[in-house]
C-alpha cells in the first residue's frame, strides 16, 4: 500500500516539474514492480514443489498418497 502512496507522490512531483510523461513513468514503475512480485511468487511455488519432492522421496510411499489426495 505504501509503495502506490510513493509512486502517487512521485508522480505528483512530475507533474509539478511540468513533465508530461508522468503517466508513463508511473506506469512503467508500477508495471516492473508487478513483473518482481509475479516472478518472487513464481520461485516460491518452484521451491515449495522440490521441496515436497525432496520431502517424499526420504518417506514410504504413503505421503505421496496424501499428497495425490489433496
Amino acid at each position: 500500500m505504501w509503495v502506490v502512496v510513493v509512486l502517487v507522490d512521485f508522480y505528483d512531483v512530475l507533474a509539478e516539474a511540468g513533465v508530461h510523461y508522468a503517466y508513463v513513468v508511473l506506469a512503467s514503475l508500477l508495471t516492473v514492480s508487478v513483473t518482481v512480485v509475479s516472478v518472487e511468487v513464481d520461485l516460491l511455488l518452484l521451491l515449495s514443489r522440490n521441496l515436497m519432492f525432496s520431502h517424499t522421496s526420504y518417506y514410504s510411499p504413503a505421503p505421496l498418497n496424501v499428497i495425490s489426495l489433496i
